[in-house]
């Protein structure tokens, strides 16, 4: 569904045939969603126009596989495949539905993209990759040790951090083009969990920074703009 940004209406609905939508992803030329797994069903994943509203198949996994994420870039749509011993994204272009790349990330997850790049969060050792979207080429790899959520905007890819033991949580920015942390912001949640880790925010990212939903409050991280050149 399309909601107005200004007025809040809904002002479109697409009817998917799933009753659980797991990944969704939204790009200037296409809104890709996937389906949580369910039993004896192969998982679909989905392209919506966001004109139109027609939709078309663009993945059916096998029973051995799962989705590891969805991501739309301007390059097209990402589809992440997981097996047991295995990973790998395959690029679809988003106006013929034909398969145009893969890039293998095995024990990744892809978390999401921004213009001409995709994301990808490494379990072992923990780092936060950027690939070209059009090659595949990795473009920044930077560690990012506990790190427990991600999300990608226009900003780059932010992060939530926290470890057993304490109820820090940190949240951080990696600069797209440098790769480079920072800034990071650190607060104390509560907790902990069963897991012996603070509760964790709902994080997600737009053109402007981050945003953090955290017990029943909502927090806005803004990237500050650089100063103004000066010229002799």
């Amino acid at each position: 569904m399309r909601v107005d940004a200004a007025s809040g209406q809904v002002t479109q609905r697409v009817p998917l045939p799933t009753r659980c939508v797991a990944q969704l992803s939204v790009g200037r030329d296409a809104v890709s969603a996937g389906e949580l797994t369910l039993a004896g069903q192969r998982q679909r994943v989905w392209r919506i126009d966001p004109q139109s509203g027609a939709l078309s198949t663009i993945a059916q996994l096998g029973a051995d596989t799962s989705l590891g994420g969805v991501a739309v870039t301007d390059a097209g749509v990402w589809t992440q495949k997981v097996t047991p011993d295995r990973g790998e994204a395959t690029r679809t272009n988003a106006s013929t539905g034909q398969a145009e790349g893969t890039v293998l990330e095995t024990d990744a997850v892809l978390i999401g993209d921004h213009g001409d790049g995709v994301w990808f969060r490494r379990a072992e050792p923990p780092t936060i990759a950027q690939r070209d979207a059009a090659t595949g080429a990795v473009r920044t790899e930077t560690p990012v040790p506990n790190v427990r959520s991600a999300a990608v905007g226009a900003t780059g890819a932010w992060f939530q951090q926290a470890i057993e033991g304490s109820l820090t949580i940190t949240i951080g920015r990696i600069d797209p083009a440098s790769g480079a942390i920072g800034p990071t912001f650190s607060f104390e949640g509560v907790g902990p969990d069963r897991t012996g880790l603070p509760f964790l925010g709902e994080l997600s990212a737009d053109d402007s920074g981050a945003w953090l939903v955290y017990q029943g409050r909502l927090y806005h991280y803004v990237v500050a703009a650089p100063p103004p050149s000066t010229t002799k």
